[in-house]
Formats: structure tokens, C-alpha cells, sequence
């Protein structure tokens, strides 16, 4: 139960609003922050160039 102890001295992040609700039903901190991730992932993979050499 070490691990619950130091989270409630904790300061926690979280990228999204749903982690931050997750977060919050595990356990109450002394602050947690919504930092969103600022990298976008691409719906759909970019198809290979067949006339590329590798």
C-alpha cells in the first residue's frame, strides 16, 4: 500500500480528460493538471512508395 500513499502526496499529469477521470477514481492527489498531448497521429498510414529503393 506504499504505492497509494505516495500518489495521494502526488502531483499527477494526465494527456486527456478521460485519464485524469480514471486517475481521480483511483486515487485523490494533491493536484492532478490536464497537460494534452500535442502530437497528432494520422487517421490512416501513408501508403509506401513502390519506386522508393527500400
Amino acid at each position: 500500500m506504499l504505492g497509494k500513499t505516495l500518489l495521494k502526496r502526488s502531483y499527477l499529469h494526465a494527456t486527456s480528460s478521460a485519464e485524469k477521470a480514471e486517475l481521480l477514481s483511483i486515487v485523490q492527489p494533491v493536484g492532478i493538471f490536464d497537460i494534452p498531448n500535442f502530437v497528432k497521429i494520422a487517421k490512416t498510414s501513408p501508403l509506401k512508395n513502390p519506386q522508393a529503393p527500400f
